[in-house]
């Protein structure tokens, strides 16, 4: 309730839920969308280099209006609403997200993993592949074997 409250303080009393993640809380009033961040894994001055960083590549991604904490410490970002097919994309959409996913992994970056909550360059946290995994799926290795271990076939 309290992200809902923040959103209209924000948004306005039109302000509605539209979605939930791991991190965030989405809401929108039909003419903006507003990203609070759940916790401080949230990293949404990440994410909004990474979608600047997309646009000025020529993908189609939310225009990003404002990023930053509000006075109760809660990161957020406000974006331009973008309407979308509730369907999944047409047999030629396929080869668009494609397209957008090579752009995407074609951005200049350094390190693995999670990335650092900052604006700019886009930097994971990880020295190595392996370290990557680590910090975007926190339970593996399972049972603390070894990585090459979960690689191996029966």
């Amino acid at each position: 309730m309290r992200l809902e409250a923040e959103a209209r303080t924000l948004l306005g009393p039109t302000a509605r839920f539209l979605a939930a993640g791991a991190t965030c809380e989405v809401y929108t009033d039909g003419e903006q969308v507003l990203r609070l961040a759940r916790s401080p894994e949230a990293r949404l001055s990440s994410q909004v280099a990474v979608m600047r960083a997309l646009s000025a590549a020529g993908v189609p991604v939310p225009e990003v209006l404002e990023v930053g904490m509000l006075s109760s410490g809660q990161a957020f970002s406000l974006e331009r609403f973008m309407a979308g097919a509730d369907a999944g994309p047409l047999r030629a959409g396929w080869g668009d997200l494609g397209r957008r996913l090579r752009v995407l992994h074609a951005l200049p970056h350094a390190g693995f993993g999670l990335l650092e909550d900052r604006a700019g360059d886009v930097q994971g946290i990880a020295a190595t592949p392996a370290g990557g995994l680590r910090t975007r799926l926190r339970s593996w290795p399972f049972n603390a074997g070894q990585l090459q271990g979960h690689m191996d076939s029966d």
